[in-house]
């Protein structure tokens, strides 16, 4: 016997404010599932960025696929350049701080980064080279997917190859694809 189809129910989105269609929490089985946590965040300190609205979107496709969104600014995570002199004499930097706190909340993340010479954002790796020197490490296991948004004809995919390394390296689990909105502007 075929399995039931899943049942639809409405709320609102606290990301859109708009109806809200998400699969229901209950298995075809009976059972319930815990809906996953995503921390998605705009590695952008600029709020109308094209990476910050493709966060937001992002975020919402989250929600309405059933999944629980914690929608986060780089500018939450803000951080310096890692200095060890300054890990030991004053601690952690807050950014850091809270950027550990959300990614240990989170069963996943996803990051909208822009491309800056090709390569990582400074805000961006400042706080993974903090946030690498937690223990245990925050990224390890934990899924990621990137994503990007950009005026170019290649979409910031240059940068999400070049973003891929340290959390690699750190342990994430990286979805293997990565999306690149080419010509953002006009979308």
């Amino acid at each position: 016997m075929a399995d039931p189809p899943r049942e639809l129910h409405h709320e609102l989105s606290p990301v859109t404010g708009g109806s809200n269609p998400r699969p229901s929490p209950f298995m075809s089985d009976g059972g319930t599932r815990e809906p996953v946590r995503v921390l998605v965040f705009s590695a952008s300190l600029r709020t109308e960025s094209l990476n910050s609205r493709l966060a937001q979107l992002a975020a919402a496709t989250v929600e309405a696929n059933g999944g629980d969104v914690d929608l986060a600014s780089m500018a939450e995570f803000d951080a310096p350049s890692y200095d060890g002199d300054v890990q030991s004499s004053d601690g952690f930097p807050a950014g850091a701080e809270e950027f550990r706190r959300r990614l240990e909340l989170a069963d996943a993340f996803v990051v909208a980064s822009p491309e800056y010479n090709a390569s990582i954002p400074g805000p961006l790796k400042n706080v993974i080279d903090w946030v690498s020197r937690f223990r245990p490490q925050p990224f390890n296991e934990r899924h990621g997917l990137l994503v990007s948004a950009s005026p170019s004809m290649v979409g910031g995919n240059r940068g999400l190859w070049a973003l891929r390394v340290p959390f690699e390296h750190l342990g994430a689990r990286l979805y293997p694809d990565m999306f690149s909105l080419a010509q953002a502007h006009k979308a």
